[in-house]
């Protein structure tokens, strides 16, 4: 069901054109708690990393935006539009940043492709990967692992006519 309402807001929306409307940003921080996403049930991702097969641990991104959003809950054409007009930035310790399309996260319940990490291999991650690690699984064989995440933010697109 939320796969058909997606594609419906995706056919429906409209690329503002800056002559006829009015365009916003408003940004929200996401907390990170990973201490109490142990209590959640853990998702395994197995990727490869430099020729390495490598299976991490944790919650996928969706399930931590998804509890942000409980009460507005993502369930008409016109909530799905509003996802389409947001970006996900994932920030790292070293100042370095990770934009992610929320509508793509939010299709993935099951973090098949976006996971916040906190085990890898059936320990929890140590030092050099931080307390968090975001794991973009792109191609099969293939992954971006973006490492210490420190922080989380929507950016929403806020277009007025």
């Amino acid at each position: 069901m939320i796969s058909h309402l997606l594609i419906a807001a995706l056919c429906l929306a409209q690329t503002p054109t800056l002559e006829a409307e009015r365009i916003s940003v408003r940004v929200e921080r996401v907390g990170l708690e990973p201490a109490s996403w142990r209590s959640l049930p853990q998702v395994e991702l197995e990727v490869t990393e430099s020729d390495e097969t490598v299976r991490y641990s944790g919650i996928p991104l969706a399930h931590l935006l998804q509890s942000r959003a409980d009460s507005e809950s993502s369930s008409t054409v016109a909530d799905w539009i509003e996802v389409v007009n947001q970006t996900i930035i994932v920030t790292c310790a070293d100042g370095g940043r990770e934009t992610l399309p929320a509508a793509a996260v939010a299709l993935d319940g099951k973090g098949q492709r976006y996971l916040l990490a906190i085990g890898r291999n059936g320990k929890p991650l140590g030092e050099r990967e931080g307390s968090v690690r975001l794991i973009v699984a792109g191609k099969p064989t293939k992954s971006k692992p973006v490492r210490t995440v420190r922080a989380l933010a929507v950016v929403k697109l806020l277009v007025e006519n």
